[in-house]
Formats: C-alpha cells, sequence, structure tokens
C-alpha cells in the first residue's frame, strides 16, 4: 500500500554520474559498466525525463539511461558542478572535503540555512561562492515553478492547473558536490552540514519525494546513494572513496 501511494507523488531521482576521468571529462571503462547496470535497473521506474549538467561524464550517464528508457534528455546549467571553494589561510578546500579542524573551530557558519548570511562570512569563502549557491537555488526554484511547484515557507505550493505533474518521475544527472547541494536545498539544510556529512557514490540514485501535508507539498528523501545495482555483478566496492 505505501509504495502504491508513493507511485502517484511527483519525484526526483538525483543521479550521481559513474566512475569518472576527470581530466578528460568522461566515464572510465568501469564508470561505461556500472552505468550500463543502473540503466537496466531504471528501465523498469517510470522515468518522464532526465536532465543533465552539461559536463561530459554525466551527459555520457544521461545518454546511456536514455538509450535504455527511451526518454530524452536535456541539459539544465544550474545542474554544472559546484566548483568554488571554502578558504582557510593559504589552505582551500572544496566544501565536501573541508578538514574537521576547521569544522570545529568555524561551527557557526555550518549551520548557515539562508544564502545571503553566507556573505557576512566572506573571508572564508572563494570569490563566487555564494553567488553560486544563489545561482542554483534560482535555477531549481524556476525549474520546479515550471511544474507547477513554487517554493514557499517550509516546502512547495501547487499551482492551479498543473495536477498532472504531481505523478512525473523527473531523473536529475550530476555530481556528488551539486547533488548533495540539490538535497540540502530540496529538503531545506544548511547545506554547509550536508555537504560535508553526506556522500554520494558515483552511480548511485538518491529519490526525493514530493508528499503533500495539507496544502503543502514537502520534499522528503526515501532513498539515499543506492548503488544495489552494481550487486547484480558482485561489485567488490560498493562505495566510491570520498
Amino acid at each position: 500500500k505505501k509504495r502504491g501511494r508513493r507511485e502517484n507523488m511527483f519525484k526526483i531521482l538525483i543521479i550521481r554520474h559513474g566512475d569518472p576521468d576527470y581530466e578528460n571529462d568522461c566515464l572510465t571503462e568501469v564508470g561505461k559498466r556500472d552505468v550500463s547496470l543502473l540503466s537496466e535497473k531504471l528501465a523498469k521506474r517510470n522515468i518522464d525525463m532526465i536532465f543533465s549538467s552539461p559536463y561530459g561524464r554525466a551527459k555520457q550517464t544521461a545518454d546511456a539511461i536514455a538509450k535504455t528508457t527511451g526518454k530524452a534528455v536535456e541539459e539544465l546549467d544550474f545542474l554544472e558542478e559546484f566548483d568554488k571553494k571554502i578558504l582557510d589561510g593559504e589552505n582551500e578546500f572544496y566544501p565536501w572535503k573541508v578538514p574537521g579542524n576547521f569544522l570545529s573551530f568555524n561551527s557557526e557558519i555550518f549551520n548557515i540555512a539562508e544564502f545571503s548570511d553566507f556573505k557576512k562570512y566572506g573571508e572564508f569563502f572563494e570569490e563566487g561562492f555564494v553567488d553560486k549557491l544563489i545561482e542554483t537555488s534560482s535555477g531549481l526554484c524556476a525549474f520546479l515553478k515550471e511544474y507547477g511547484f513554487i517554493k514557499v515557507s517550509g516546502g512547495y505550493k501547487r499551482a492551479a492547473g498543473n495536477e498532472e505533474n504531481e505523478t512525473k518521475t523527473l531523473a536529475f544527472v550530476c555530481h556528488n558536490g551539486k547533488g548533495v547541494l540539490l538535497l540540502s536545498m530540496l529538503c531545506e539544510l544548511p547545506p554547509l552540514q550536508v555537504w560535508r556529512r553526506f556522500f554520494l557514490p558515483t552511480s548511485s540514485v538518491t529519490e526525493i519525494v514530493f508528499s503533500q501535508c495539507e496544502d503543502v507539498f514537502l520534499p522528503t528523501c526515501v532513498l539515499l546513494g543506492d548503488v544495489s545495482h552494481l550487486s547484480s555483478e558482485k561489485e567488490e566496492n560498493f562505495i566510491s572513496e570520498v
């Protein structure tokens, strides 16, 4: 019964690309194999549309899924990887790789949820960091508005006349950094906390369901970093190196 109710909900699948060759921005042979297994699994899902980061490794992953599911792929700029860093003196780190001592000494910034508040701590962020946060948030909100979900405090409200979208399943093919950021934005959690404490393995699936609570839809993570498709090949290393 629970499964039946979920089938009638709006869902976003956040899919991380397969094992990457970062230098050439493409998939490795391992990545291609893993994505093939993922595509076979996703063929059983009723995916309505696939959206991809413009990066090569994500596009290759999306194209493989499209071939199996028979769905079209559209590139979205806001799905590109988050490439801005946190600064600590002469050191700089991607936000999902900051060391523990930085967290302990600067814990207050790790609980910021409002993007504008990050500007108060500008010395900790590379130029363009906050702008990139806002661009991603604006892109996500504009995208969801096209499907009839308008951002409000605590979740999303449905615009009249978009009832047919309530049952759609959309796939975002992107990256660990951007995927975790989207997770934090959809679930309204402090992005730095989520970045540092959550990890999406390559070729993994994270599922967000928009569950209705009175007149507000609440995005809820019901599946995080799933790589169960790899078990069909007795994959020895389910989790990529963090």
